[in-house]
């Protein structure tokens, strides 16, 4: 580890899973680090960001939502998109960029899970000026990190930069208001179905808006929720379910593409499953047997994990190295290079997903990679990730052979609140011949 002082405060930079899983499996130091305050304007006190007693309400509150049968309902909804996403994948130029692309399809899968709103992002490009905003936050977020004059609120705020930040967190919090308090009417003005939705947990399932309506009933029949409260978490899902899954698709497409014989074997897979089929809805069961694409997704996420560092801060003293961890210390667990330890991965630039076959996993700490995090502030909604993910790559390399056109050496990385590539992810989609093959 090492150790870099932000005035008198130590900030413990850990670099290996051993000392991961002491940050981590801390059921009492579950406070974000001090950066994640930065992020307040704009999502609250949501899930990423609250701490303590409302932290675990909240998680408590917000479980149900990501229920395995509901996770089943929500695949209806990600085969749809992924077909409009092969449709417009199968438009682009040979040197377009993929990312634009994929950040339109995660965005109206989100949408529609999450809220229940169909932004058609993808044909019509309605979620454009939204989307913009996100990433400008995002891009602004990281500098001001770098900048720790800028975190100051006052003095942020008679900066450019502080004062785009209020106009792109307006932009955001008007989309999401409007979402809510649309959503909240039809309920008020219907309430057999708020009765429906508030009599049992289990009518849940059958909510075509599960996560937005969960919240609703805790607002309008509980009385537990403002609606400052719902936009909260509406804006902490809506960036953390759409950055991320962009981030991991994008990483995937890419690594597929620049590795032919991999390739081959997750087509190879996809054909034993789905027996020849090529249009079939994929289902959680299919997913379960697809193998080695779930061996190289996670590879993917170790080279490339969407969320390259996460903090904690030292609410109360532990033994660390035999060593007492101080409070108001943080600790930010350095994943990017944690999931590079070439004593837990040899020759850690290389991709090979064999790494993930169920004999290596067994021989190494589970924390050794976390690309969800882990402990008690895992990230909840993992499960859906994995599967949106699987489900957008599966329709995609059903219709395409992926072609990567750029070298690992040549794309940069820059680690903002995700992983971003700094130039673009060129990958030639060559269209398979069924017919001839």
């Amino acid at each position: 580890m090492m150790v870099v002082y932000l005035g008198s405060e130590p900030n413990f930079v850990l670099f290996r899973a051993d000392h991961a899983e002491k940050a981590l499996n801390n059921s009492i130091n579950i406070s974000k680090g001090h950066a994640y305050n930065l992020l307040l304007p704009w999502l609250g006190e949501g899930l990423l960001t609250s701490s303590g007693k409302k932290w675990k309400t909240r998680r408590r509150l917000l479980t149900p939502a990501f229920h395995f049968q509901i996770l089943d309902e929500f695949s209806l909804v990600i085969n749809r998109q992924a077909q409009i996403f092969v449709e417009q994948m199968s438009k682009k130029s040979r040197d377009d960029d993929i990312l634009p692309y994929v950040a339109a399809a995660t965005l109206d899968i989100v949408c529609e899970t999450i809220m229940g709103v169909n932004l058609d992002s993808q044909t019509t490009g309605a979620g454009k000026i939204y989307l913009k905003s996100i990433q400008a936050l995002g891009e602004l977020f990281f500098k001001r990190v770098q900048s720790p004059a800028k975190w100051i609120d006052f003095i942020y705020g008679l900066t450019a930069d502080g004062r785009q930040n209020v106009g792109y967190i307006r932009q955001v919090h008007e989309f999401t208001l409007k979402v809510i308090n649309d959503r909240k009417r039809e309920l008020t003005e219907n309430p057999a179905e708020l009765e429906k939705l508030a009599s049992i947990d289990g009518n849940l399932l059958g909510s075509k808006k599960p996560f937005l309506d969960l919240l609703l009933v805790e607002h309008l029949k509980n009385k537990t929720l403002s609606v400052s409260d719902i936009r909260e978490e509406v804006d902490t899902f809506m960036f953390e379910g759409h950055d991320t899954t962009s981030m991991g698709i994008t990483w995937a497409t890419y690594l597929i593409g620049l590795h032919p014989e991999v390739q081959e074997k997750i087509f190879e897979e996809m054909e034993s499953v789905f027996g020849g089929d090529h249009t079939c809805t994929v289902t959680n069961e299919h997913l379960r047997q697809l193998k080695y694409l779930d061996m190289v997704l996670k590879e993917t996420q170790r080279i490339y994990p969407p969320v390259p560092m996460i903090a904690r801060r030292v609410t109360t003293e532990f033994e660390l190295l035999g060593k007492t961890v101080p409070t108001s210390s943080e600790l930010n667990i350095n994943i990017i290079a944690m999931h590079r330890d070439p004593k837990t991965f040899p020759r850690p630039e290389l991709f090979i997903p064999e790494r993930f076959s169920p004999e290596s996993s067994a021989r190494r700490s589970p924390y050794a990679f976390i690309p969800f995090s882990a402990g008690p502030r895992n990230c909840i909604g993992q499960r859906f990730a994995l599967m949106e993910e699987k489900i957008v790559l599966v329709w995609l390399l059903r219709r395409f052979r992926l072609k990567s056109l750029v070298l690992r050496d040549e794309v940069l990385m820059v680690a903002e609140m995700v992983l971003r590539p700094k130039s673009a992810i060129k990958v030639e989609c060559i269209p398979r011949n069924f017919e001839t093959a």
